[in-house]
């Protein structure tokens, strides 16, 4: 039996790795396979994966999520998602461009194996993507993480862009210094993971701010 908590809520499962929607758990999982093929049968954006560790229940390593749906407002995907996109046959970056002509009023850079879209308001925050040796790597603003799935950082872009993600910065004498992804699960925010800066003017006044896209509805 693994129990551990995620939030507030202390969750007890036969298996290390569970899938959550909301403050229901769907199923216990021996692998991270088994996880995905249950979320791909379930349709559920607001599924995560998370895994035993400690005394927590923390994401899942190249966490999936279900990817939006091509052809309508809610996102970047094809109805029959990531590999419909034809992503294992073209380099990622490709298949992000080609998918990002759907929306013309998004504005964006990209070179060879870096792409970025800036905030696009106020109070949006930048999405990048790098490539390199099979390795991908998803930023937002100044946090950024490597997936080995290209399926998945897919899918964590589209992430970003919509309003299911948020970012909440801290900073000190208006230095930022810290930044927590969250994701909307309910009615509740719950981290997803955070990276910051060792050096940063702590003696200085604390504030925190939240970042936030809406240029993807999901569905």
């Amino acid at each position: 039996m693994y129990k551990g908590t995620f939030g507030q809520r202390v969750i007890r499962a036969t298996h290390p790795l569970i899938v959550v929607a909301g403050e229901r758990v769907l199923g216990s999982f021996s692998t991270l396979e088994a996880a995905e093929r249950f979320i791909a049968r379930q349709g559920s954006y607001s599924a995560l994966i998370l895994r035993h560790h400690g005394q927590s229940w923390v994401m899942a390593e190249d966490r999936p999520i279900p990817p939006l749906r091509h052809g309508s407002r809610s996102g970047l995907g094809r109805e029959n998602g990531f590999q419909a996109l034809g992503l294992r046959d073209a380099p990622l970056i490709s298949r992000l461009q080609e998918s990002l002509q759907n929306y013309p009023h998004i504005t964006y850079q990209a070179g060879m194996h870096y792409l970025e879209i800036p905030a696009q308001t106020r109070n949006g925050f930048r999405v990048w993507f790098r490539e390199r040796a099979g390795r991908y790597t998803i930023g937002f603003e100044k946090w950024h993480e490597e997936f080995t799935n290209a399926a998945s950082a897919f899918n964590f872009f589209v992430f970003g862009l919509s309003r299911a993600c948020r970012l909440k910065v801290l900073s000190c004498g208006g230095v930022d210094y810290k930044w927590q992804v969250q994701r909307r699960l309910d009615r509740r925010w719950v981290a997803v993971s955070e990276s910051g800066m060792a050096f940063f003017p702590f003696w200085r006044k604390k504030m925190e701010r939240f970042l936030q896209n809406d240029i993807i509805k999901p569905p």
